[in-house]
């Protein structure tokens, strides 16, 4: 009876705290001016160029410190108008205390005509997608941005169409915790501004510089940029490729100030190898990945896939594991022995076909089976050659010989790895298994 009535009270508190939050959207209602309507989405929301005006004309945002959170400011207009501006003001919290404008990132979200759902979307709806991030100011100067083939502002929003800014706001570390409130002005050409409350709610706690969860980001955006170049200069349509290495610091620091992995310098990873597959970084190379990872805070090395270094994985073996041991101790010799250490086999098996390929390049895969696939766990398949104060690369074997399997998803004999270490993080459950 106590148990029941508990669940009762616990009903009744839930629909009252619904309500409550129901009564508070219809309160902040999107904001209204000239014909402009302006309303908040959280930063996980999607709209697309048809979608209709929201309801919510408040953003409340709730973060730790030394965090980074976001949310959407979108417009629409039974008229064109043109949007010169948008302001971030400060915000007033407790005891005096302010976040000031300075801690905003504010970008236009520039939208794509996508036509062509990806692969197993059901769901997808074809439309103008909003895509790329067009920064206000500069990433790494702060310097407002007025030059370039794209531009935040000032933007034109078309008659009848649905346009949104994104917020990226920074919660500092010694941000003094409580409720902070303030304004976002976006100025219209010809009218008046439109005001958009923005509140925030800081924890009392702040989260550590190096993330607990692991990340892959499959390479960095200024690689493919290169490579991308690098085939317009082949056909003759560029003279020369720009300067990538701003390009992969800005990546970088965006990728750390989200908290994911970013990928180390190509540079820092070539590797020299002897004739039985070992090699030895440089001391500058080493530096280089010590300053690195202390840089943009990574808890992670993703180290290249052997196939793409050795091309006959049975008579390479000893080669291979003399390989994957030299980089163990490079990452040592760096003071990067804790970090987790790992090769990305395939990018994203969510189907049967997809399972054996993984399966056949790691045996024994304890997340991927030719025979019962998981789709839901569609990140990839990722081996994981090192795990904190778990399995290392020396206790790594490439099995022996054995008799191709039927219905082989590679034909050419996968390189397979066998590592039969146990991992204390997973109960001691074998994160690979034979």
């Amino acid at each position: 009876m106590a148990t029941s009535r508990i669940i009762r009270w616990l009903v009744v508190a839930c629909v009252v705290r619904l309500a409550a939050s129901s009564a508070m959207a219809q309160t902040e209602g999107p904001r209204r001016a000239q014909g402009l309507q302006v309303w908040t989405l959280a930063g996980l929301e999607r709209m697309l160029r048809d979608s209709p005006a929201g309801q919510n004309g408040k953003a409340v945002v709730r973060a730790a410190r030394n965090e980074w959170e976001s949310f959407q400011i979108a417009l629409r207009s039974a008229r064109p108008v043109r949007i010169t501006d948008v302001v971030a003001g400060p915000l007033h919290g407790p005891a005096s205390a302010v976040l000031s404008g300075d801690n905003v990132h504010l970008y236009r979200e520039h939208q794509l005509n996508i036509t062509k759902p990806s692969p197993r979307n059901d769901n997808f709806q074809a439309g103008w997608y909003p895509d790329a991030l067009i920064p206000f100011r500069h990433p790494m100067t702060g310097e407002r941005l007025t030059t370039g083939r794209f531009k935040a502002v000032p933007f034109d929003l078309p008659a009848d169409e649905t346009h949104a800014f994104w917020a990226d706001l920074h919660v500092p570390r010694d941000a003094a915790p409580g409720r902070y409130t303030g304004e976002f002005t976006i100025r219209i050409e010809g009218g008046a501004p439109v005001v958009v409350p923005v509140e925030i709610e800081v924890w009392d706690f702040a989260l550590p510089e190096r993330a607990a969860m692991f990340t892959e980001m499959c390479g960095s955006p200024a690689e493919r940029m290169s490579r991308y170049y690098n085939n317009l200069i082949k056909k003759g349509v560029v003279a020369k490729a720009p300067d990538f290495g701003p390009i992969a610091e800005q990546c970088a620091r965006l990728e750390s100030d989200h908290r994911l992995n970013c990928p180390p310098p190509s540079d820092l990873m070539a590797e020299r190898r002897r004739e039985d597959g070992s090699f030895d970084l440089t001391p500058e190379q080493l530096d280089g990945l010590r300053r690195w990872a202390a840089k943009y805070h990574v808890n992670a090395v993703s180290i290249p896939a052997p196939q793409r270094r050795f091309k006959d994985p049975v008579a390479d073996r000893e080669k291979i594991n003399n390989w994957l041991k030299s980089w163990e101790r490079a990452m040592d010799a760096a003071g990067l022995g804790d970090r987790l250490l790992y090769i990305y086999i395939l990018d994203e098996p969510n189907d049967a076909d997809g399972a054996k390929r993984s399966a056949t390049r790691v045996r024994g895969s304890r997340c991927w089976s030719p025979s019962k696939p998981r789709p839901r766990m569609n990140r990839g398949a990722i081996f994981m050659a090192r795990w904190t104060s778990g399995c290392r690369f020396s206790r790594c074997s490439i099995p022996k010989p054995q008799p191709p399997a039927r219905n082989s998803a590679s034909k050419s004999g996968p390189i397979r790895l066998s590592v039969r270490a146990r991992n204390p993080r997973l109960g001691g459950r074998p994160i690979f298994q034979s």
